[in-house]
């Protein structure tokens, strides 16, 4: 229950920081955007200019809370290793075989869907 409650308030703390880190990108650029004279703008209005750089703030904000997941992804998995091999032996192995095998597994299913037309899409409206 502590587990939960500590992965909680980790995601909720996660959250906003990202919420910060879109906002202030989005912020900085607006204010400059607004700035630009009209040969910086090269024919692009305000309105285009924000919506095109919005996507990259909104990836930004996806960097900053998926941050953490570069170190703590390898470090769970060590550890739970390490707890089925205690509890399991060596058959914990078989788990962490069907991991490595799985892994170019959900890539190549990744991949797939990612080249699936989206259908929810601001561009395809």
């Amino acid at each position: 229950m502590l587990g939960a409650f500590s992965e909680c308030q980790y995601f909720q703390n996660v959250m906003r920081v990202g919420m910060h880190v879109r906002a202030t990108l989005t912020l900085a650029i607006f204010s400059k955007a607004v700035r630009l004279s009209p040969t910086g703008k090269r024919g692009r209005s305000t309105g285009r200019i924000v919506t095109l750089v919005s996507s990259d703030c909104e990836n930004m904000q996806a960097v900053a809370q998926n941050l953490n997941v570069l170190w703590s992804s390898p470090a769970r998995i060590i550890v739970s290793v390490a707890l089925l091999y205690q509890q399991l032996g060596a058959s914990a192995f078989v788990a962490l075989g069907l991991l490595v095998i799985l892994i170019p597994i959900q890539k190549c299913v990744s991949r797939h869907l990612h080249s699936l037309p989206h259908t929810l899409s601001p561009t395809s409206a």
